[in-house]
């Protein structure tokens, strides 16, 4: 990707991540990745992997959207609040499985 798709491809992670209201190291520990990274694909100065784009996907984000080819930032039959519960829930079970490993 150049440049300018991946300050795009930020520029819509940021708009997901805002839209969600989480917080840079809320949504690094969703997507599996640390706030510094989240930060680094906001900026475009990395492009998230497919695996990150898979996370964004399991929360109802559009992979069109992503990539800047939709408009439509969640996938048929997913608010913006279903959304929003379903990144709490992954958040969630983030901190459970950090509990787990303290344990």
């Amino acid at each position: 990707m150049d440049a300018e798709s991946n300050r795009k491809v930020g520029a819509r992670c940021r708009q997901v991540r805002t839209t969600l209201e989480l917080t840079q190291t809320e949504m690094g520990a969703v997507l599996g990745v640390c706030k510094n990274t989240v930060l680094a694909i906001e900026k475009g100065d990395i492009t998230p992997t497919m695996e990150r784009v898979q996370r964004f996907a399991r929360l109802g984000v559009s992979v069109g959207f992503i990539a800047g080819q939709d408009d439509v930032m969640f996938v048929y039959g997913v608010s913006p609040e279903k959304a929003q519960e379903r990144a709490r829930a992954a958040l969630a079970e983030c901190e459970n499985e950090v509990e787990a490993e303290r344990a």
